[in-house]
């Protein structure tokens, strides 16, 4: 079930950020949720593991026989899939956007675990899990997510995971699908009936709700249980983060923050506090030395317990920054970043961050996961998921959704993110006529057409 300890996420921590008066943000949490952009992960598995992570988190390390190697690359793997759905995402909506794609990846990965042949590659070549990047499909690969996600959720009321895998009674996942979702993933495995559809959703909508403390309480209706699904897939994570350095009320002012559409009134936070800034420049012109144009200014803004930090962007242009966001620039960038501040590279910086509380529309991701190599699981006629099947006929992938929740304020941040899967029994495809719709008579011979029309209400006289 949910952890319990949590507090409730309306009403407590929240967040602050960067001098931005008016720029474009765009931010991430750094550890591993990667709401609002991305995860920066590897930091919470350095050297033999941060000590900071615990010796208990070390040990069993050692006892899953992985390699540091191994556990920064599936941070390096969940980095990968964050930044290239979120820029695929954001290039597309212009609007406050807020997503977890580690949420993502975890129901995906508990879908994969059933995948099998060319269904199985693409999920992972769209999950950066594919060679030749550092962390190979196999028993390791999970392992090391696995871990990562109990490095990260070693403070509960810091950062929590919940995963569910709700089954219909009419199929019978195989027991070593069942053992995997259990020992690697922790998920809770209920048989339900889905015939109920209402009865079914209301129930994971109530799982929700608790995995989030309230933060988001509705992701599926009646409407997407039908009478071909078989299992949902559930992942549900929050957020909790108190400021190291708390952002002092009474400094908070009005003050205008340049949208696309013109300035908007909000409420800036401010303080001085001691930050490394990091300019980050473009790629140069072809043919020509140095840098390019300058695209952002990065500060990480750390939470207390030194355990995770917010990075903040602000960008000259975010259509600018987004095309020449990647893995490997990313990457480059938080290691310049961490280099500097390793080098002590630290000035008081006054920094101004605009309060603000928004959740995402609940997200149908399909098309962005197909866009990204993920076709074949969600082909109906070519969808090998057979290892979760338990011989109840061929299943697809038939639903992908996402909603995730982000508050900001003076004390600190709160964010929480739900992502659900339905896998569904693979039937002929639909051909429904349920709108309106054209007819045409046409000689098959001839190709003549020799009456057509159109249907805008059926009716019988």
């Amino acid at each position: 079930m949910p952890h319990k300890n949590g507090r409730p996420f309306m009403g407590t921590g929240k967040v602050v950020g960067l001098a931005i008066a008016g720029a474009a943000l765009v931010m991430c949490v750094c550890g591993a949720i990667g709401i609002g952009a991305v995860v920066h992960a590897a930091d919470a598995a350095k050297a033999e593991v941060s000590p900071s992570a615990g010796d208990e988190a070390a040990e069993a390390l050692c006892r899953d026989g992985l390699t540091l190697p191994q556990l920064r690359g599936s941070a390096d793997a969940v980095n990968a899939f964050s930044v290239k759905l979120f820029t695929l995402l954001a290039a597309a909506e212009p609007s406050n956007l807020v997503l977890s794609p580690y949420s993502l990846e975890s129901v995906l990965l508990m879908a994969a675990y059933g995948a099998r042949g060319e269904t199985r590659r693409e999920m992972l070549d769209a999950l950066a899990l594919s060679p030749p990047h550092p962390v190979r499909y196999d028993a390791s690969a999970h392992a090391a997510f696995a871990r990562l996600t109990r490095i990260l959720a070693a403070i509960p009321d810091q950062f929590s995971v919940s995963n569910l895998a709700a089954h219909d009674r009419r199929l019978v996942p195989p027991p070593e699908y069942v053992a995997g979702l259990r020992d690697l993933y922790r998920a809770e495995i209920l048989p339900k009936d889905f015939s109920d559809s209402a009865g079914a959703a209301s129930e994971i909508n109530a799982w929700a709700a608790e995995g989030t403390r309230g933060g988001i309480r509705h992701i599926v209706s009646p409407g997407d249980i039908t009478a071909d699904t078989r299992l949902m897939l559930l992942n549900a994570v929050v957020f909790a983060g108190e400021w190291a350095d708390a952002f002092p009320p009474e400094n908070t002012r009005e003050g205008d923050f340049a949208a696309a559409d013109g300035a908007v009134a909000v409420k800036y936070m401010s303080h001085l506090t001691p930050l490394t800034v990091l300019r980050i420049r473009g790629a140069a012109p072809a043919g020509e030395a140095g840098g390019g144009k300058r695209l952002a200014s990065l500060a990480a803004l750390p939470f207390r317990g030194g355990e995770w930090e917010m990075l903040l962007f602000a960008t000259e242009s975010v259509a600018d920054f987004l095309a020449e966001l990647t893995p490997e620039t990313l990457c480059a960038w938080l290691s310049e970043y961490d280099a500097a501040r390793g080098r002590g590279e630290v000035l008081p910086i006054q920094v101004e961050l605009p309060k603000f509380a928004f959740s995402g529309e609940a997200k149908d991701l399909i098309p962005a996961l197909k866009r990204m190599g993920m076709a074949r699981a969600f082909d109906a006629g070519g969808a090998d998921f057979s290892g979760l099947s338990g011989g109840d006929g061929p299943l697809a992938l038939s639903l992908i959704r996402h909603k995730a929740r982000i508050e900001v304020d003076e004390a600190g941040a709160r964010a929480a993110a739900v992502s659900v899967a339905a896998v569904s029994k693979s039937l002929v495809e639909r051909f429904s006529l349920r709108r309106p719709f054209v007819f045409m008579v046409r000689h098959v011979s001839t190709g003549a057409v020799v009456m057509l029309g159109r249907v805008a209400r059926p009716v019988e006289e």
